[in-house]
């Protein structure tokens, strides 16, 4: 089994029966940036195709984590989310 590693998920696109997630990996720029920006930025490592019904199941088990973690006090409801990123390299 192969193990991937993403900071978050960049988009979501569904096309019939599939779906595609688009994962993400934190890329910070070097000192010397063109931009002078020194914003944390991100950038696509993988994609992943799978099947809308599988996709749906997936959120279930999701669901299932957060409530657990609500449960436990590891978050809480009122914790303010991440923003998806509003600028991706590609």
């Amino acid at each position: 089994m192969t193990n991937y590693f993403a900071d978050m998920i960049g988009n979501i696109t569904v096309t019939g029966h599939l779906v595609r997630i688009d994962f993400l990996t934190q890329v910070t720029p070097p000192p010397q940036s063109p931009t002078g920006s020194q914003e944390t930025q991100y950038q696509t490592s993988h994609h992943l195709v799978m099947p809308l019904d599988g996709f749906l199941r997936s959120l279930g088990v999701q669901e299932q984590v957060r409530a657990k973690l609500l449960e436990e006090g590891v978050i809480k409801v009122e914790q303010k989310e991440i923003p998806a990123p509003t600028h991706l390299l590609q």
